[in-house]
């Protein structure tokens, strides 16, 4: 939690960015565009996701969720994302992007229950 938090991978407010990167973004390593080090992946992203919600920390899961929702409602069902600007790269209309945010939108229409 406090990682995810912490600037390493959550820029300062009023900054538009997207979770979670997969890098550290202070990292010498970090490029938003580079396999692994530093695009949004929403595979990863669900794996948080739902575990901040099984451990009852919805605030965070909450903007985990939004940040998915809204990388595919700007770039479509893509393989990885740009934490910045949300641009999609990869491969199109990815298939485990499309199945995920199925599950994330059904618990946003009651589907899943919180301790799921």
């Amino acid at each position: 939690m406090e990682e995810l938090r912490s600037p390493h991978f959550d820029p300062p407010s009023g900054m538009e960015h997207f979770l979670i990167p997969s890098y550290d973004l202070h990292g010498r390593g970090f490029d938003r565009r580079r396999y692994w080090r530093g695009p949004v992946w929403i595979n990863t992203d669900w794996l948080v996701w739902r575990g901040l919600r099984q451990h009852g920390e919805t605030a965070l899961a909450g903007e985990v969720e939004d940040s998915m929702v809204g990388l595919v409602r700007c770039s479509g069902f893509r393989e990885y994302y740009d934490p910045f600007g949300a641009q999609g790269y990869g491969s199109d209309d990815f298939s485990w992007t499309a199945a995920l945010l199925l599950d994330v939108l059904g618990n946003r229409a009651g589907g899943l229950s919180s301790s799921a």
